[in-house]
């Protein structure tokens, strides 16, 4: 259960070689992955094989890409580390050993309020937002 086949063209250039070879790729775990789910399907598997191809399976399955699925509905608090530098840290990153050392429980905790208290002036679809 190879994926790699060798390069078909005869160009020199490593960039066309690599392209063809991911395309090759990408077209043979897709067949591999179909023939996988078929084996699984069978009912005479022993315990030892179902458990080689359920590896084989998710190991597949991790060479295409994840689509990214963060929660960017939750807030961001700027906070200021020198006159010109925000950085935006989770509100539920905020009480972190780090962050206290650096800015204090207390001027977190007025930061989260007085964030929270002019939230409704935060523009539709920013992300990142410093109001400060």
């Amino acid at each position: 259960m190879s994926l790699f086949e060798g390069y078909e063209k005869s160009s020199t250039r490593y960039q066309t070689k690599r392209a063809e070879e991911v395309k090759s790729r990408n077209k043979n775990t897709i067949k591999q992955l179909e023939e996988l789910e078929i084996l699984l399907k069978e009912p005479n598997l022993s315990d030892e094989e179902i458990h080689i191809y359920e590896k084989r399976l998710k190991s597949l399955k991790k060479l295409f890409k994840v689509v990214s699925n963060k929660d960017y509905n939750q807030f961001f608090i700027p906070f200021f580390i020198d006159y010109k530098t925000v950085i935006y840290i989770r509100e539920k990153n905020c009480y972190r050993e780090k962050w206290t050392n650096k800015f204090g429980r207390e001027f977190i905790k007025k930061r989260i309020e007085d964030y929270k208290s002019i939230n409704h002036l935060k523009p539709e679809g920013l992300i990142y937002w410093n109001p400060f």
